[in-house]
């Protein structure tokens, strides 16, 4: 019994041996090539929660798609631009939103932009806590403060294909 149970035991083992691990596509990319692919790369928010005094508030699950659809665009030489998505609020609009810069800490730890526009508020200089970093995904968190009240906010983005 003892020999079968070894036996079965080596057998477990030399068939995880060859077994082939997944190629993490991420591997060996800094920070900056995830977010823009050595070049530029957009990005949407997919979600956004927003937290004060104990209360949570789901920010994009509540708005309209000419809004959550907005595209964030990221290049790799610290430009930025903030455009509107496949739809518009207001058809005149123009395609174009803002243009500014961003910035990464050497740690690749937080991102800065110069300007944020955002459910009609802009933001000037938010920092950015990037707690997870993938070709497809970004997420983070930062503190912003609006009409003298300051909010948590955490942010997931995703690529825009």
């Amino acid at each position: 019994m003892k020999k079968i149970i070894i036996s079965f035991f080596g057998l477990v083992f030399m068939l995880s041996a060859c077994k082939k691990s997944p190629i993490d596509a991420d591997a060996g990319k800094t920070t900056l090539e995830l977010l823009t692919n050595n070049s530029s790369k957009s990005w949407k928010i997919k979600e956004g929660i927003a937290k004060q005094n104990g209360l949570e508030v789901d920010l994009i699950a509540s708005q309209n798609p000419c809004i959550t659809d907005n595209v964030i665009v990221l290049f790799s030489d610290f430009g930025y631009e903030f455009k509107e998505g496949a739809t518009k609020c207001d058809p005149n609009n123009p395609d174009l939103i803002l243009k500014a810069k961003w910035s990464i800490t050497p740690d690749n730890k937080t991102i800065t932009i110069d300007k944020f526009i955002f459910l009609n508020y802009t933001v000037d200089n938010p920092a950015f806590i990037l707690s997870e970093v993938t070709s497809f995904t970004f997420s983070g968190s930062t503190r912003i403060t609006v009409d003298n009240q300051t909010f948590d906010l955490d942010v997931l983005f995703e690529e825009v294909k």
